[in-house]
């Protein structure tokens, strides 16, 4: 209908009525593969209508999935016949021409096609010749974007270039696709890899993890080293404990020989951790010796260095060495206003706790909540301070503000659906099976048991049993135990964030019903450092 009407003012209502009735006409009622006729007949008229440097400019812009900024498309789209001040002459006619949708945002304007219209546009794209010349302009112009992204930019910048991840995910699906041309996949590892803190808490790890993974089937390992390590680091905090050891064995050489030490050092901590997880905590040390033997002086003031450090304290903690977990953490320098100072007080204040100090350790975390609202982007954050707060308000016996801190963890969580915190999410989901079970969701309760227990490793040196026993002991007060064990068995087989969504859905219990939690003798983290 856009398209249509704003042909009126170039063709008037008689011409445009013939050309209607002309084959351009609409459907009364008919299937889908006649209104997408009708609908490709009209794209097909519009475009006809171009100029041949519409034309061009047109097609050109089709890379964009995600939608564009006007630099964006000079950038891309600069070439014969096209300079870089025609760019912005031509773009303005397709927008007038309803080719090309302009939207506000904030101070500028973004400019996107409808999926229809861009699809048609793709086509005519290949059938130019220029596809594999402007997808190359297109990809080059994301990898000057990932460098900067690479390379400790400021928060605010990695919460901006969230927009552009369709497009990223748009060049690297077609560059995996060009098995003929190995230098187009190199090329979007470059990217991928950028963006990969860009990507991080945006709740779409799986396709993270899809293109990663496609792309080190495509890029040789002996010709390319130094982007395979950096690529198996990149998704690192996409990976199941498991997948972690087995790439980082891998990926460690190759980013040592490479010059990137700090990487193979990060991978090391992170390994770890995921030893911890195994129980195996003479491999966890290990890792962590090997790991700060590749660090430098400067390490503590670089993201990567962050992350080796807050990885390594939290295994640490867990071993309770808490003077070296503190070791640690003491030699950063961390700008303010880094999402990285949240993650520093959820980390001390883990120290406090295990160390007995429970009371401490709610004070630096009610302290920490603030930085969740200036780093609102950063969604796992909510989950890591309030699902601590959540525990250590239970050791405390104040069983109302724990089920307050945990619905708030337990919302980001299902939101984000964050695959390395899953382990500390499932003893959230315990506790969640507690508050169920004490406010009459009985059944919910011991469902939500079976889907947490089957996330579990019962050989984890981080297992919380506090949960566990909370759990088990407020559900069999309510039902049988061969009907709890039933119960337990169907929610194995369930997702336990669809569980946790059952849960979230029904309002908390009412603070006279709520129960007491003093039955906990100390407060035990469930939940460890941010994954990038």
């Amino acid at each position: 209908i856009e398209i249509t009407a704003s042909r009126v003012s170039t063709l008037g209502l008689d011409a445009l009525r013939t050309r209607l009735r002309g084959g351009i006409g609409f459907t009364r009622g008919g299937d889908a593969a006649d209104r997408h006729q009708t609908m490709g007949a009209t794209i097909a008229w519009s475009h006809d209508m171009l100029s041949p440097v519409e034309k061009t400019l047109f097609r050109r812009l089709s890379v964009f999935t995600g939608g564009f900024t006007l630099g964006a498309a000079q950038n891309i789209c600069s070439d014969e016949p096209l300079s870089a001040d025609l760019v912005a002459d031509v773009l303005s006619q397709l927008v007038r021409k309803s080719l090309i949708n302009a939207d506000h945002v904030g101070t500028s304007i973004r400019y996107r096609f409808l999926e229809p219209i861009r699809t048609f546009a793709w086509d005519r794209l290949r059938e130019s010749g220029e596809l594999e010349s402007t997808m190359g302009r297109f990809i080059e112009w994301l990898k000057q974007k990932a460098a900067i992204l690479d390379a400790d930019p400021p928060p605010h910048m990695l919460a901006d270039e969230r927009i552009e991840l369709d497009n990223v995910r748009f060049a690297v699906r077609w560059a995996d696709s060009m098995i003929e041309h190995p230098a187009a996949a190199v090329s979007a590892a470059d990217v991928l890899i950028g963006f990969r803190n860009v990507w991080f808490g945006v709740g779409r790890e799986l396709e993270f993890r899809t293109l990663a993974f496609g792309l080190l089937d495509q890029v040789n390992e002996s010709d390319h080293p130094e982007i395979v390590g950096r690529l198996i680091h990149a998704v690192a905090g996409f990976l199941n404990g498991s997948e972690l050891l087995t790439l980082s064995e891998r990926a460690i050489p190759l980013l040592v020989a490479s010059g990137h030490r700090a990487r193979a050092a990060d991978l090391h901590a992170r390994c770890a951790s995921a030893e911890c997880m195994r129980g195996d905590a003479a491999s966890a040390e290990r890792h962590l010796i090997e790991g700060e033997a590749l660090l430098d002086d400067n390490s503590g003031r670089t993201r990567t260095g962050f992350s080796f450090a807050s990885h390594g304290a939290y295994v640490r903690s867990m071993l309770k060495n808490f003077s070296g977990a503190r070791a640690l953490l003491d030699r950063l320098e961390v700008p303010a206003g880094e999402p990285f100072e949240v993650d520093l007080q959820v980390l001390f204040a883990l120290i406090e706790s295990g160390q007995g100090r429970v009371e401490n350790a709610i004070d630096i975390l009610n302290n920490a909540k603030p930085g969740l609202e200036r780093h609102s982007n950063a969604k796992h954050l909510a989950i890591l301070v309030c699902g601590n707060l959540a525990v250590c308000y239970m050791s405390s016996g104040n069983a109302r503000a724990a089920e307050d801190e945990l619905r708030e963890a337990l919302e980001a969580a299902v939101d984000i659906r964050d695959l390395w915190l899953t382990t500390g999410i499932a003893d959230l989901g315990r506790y969640a099976a507690f508050f169920a079970a004490t406010s009459g969701r009985v059944d919910l309760a011991a469902r939500l048991v079976g889907a947490s227990d089957q996330l579990r490793n019962p050989a984890t040196l981080e297992d919380d049993v506090t949960s566990r026993e909370l759990a088990i002991k407020a559900i069999h007060e309510r039902l049988s135990p061969e009907r709890a064990a039933a119960l337990g068995r169907s929610g194995a087989a369930e997702d336990l964030y669809e569980l946790l969504e059952e849960y979230l859905a029904q309002p908390a219990a009412a603070d006279s019903a709520r129960p007491s939690a003093t039955s906990s003798p100390r407060a035990t983290s469930v939940m460890r450092s941010s994954p990038n």
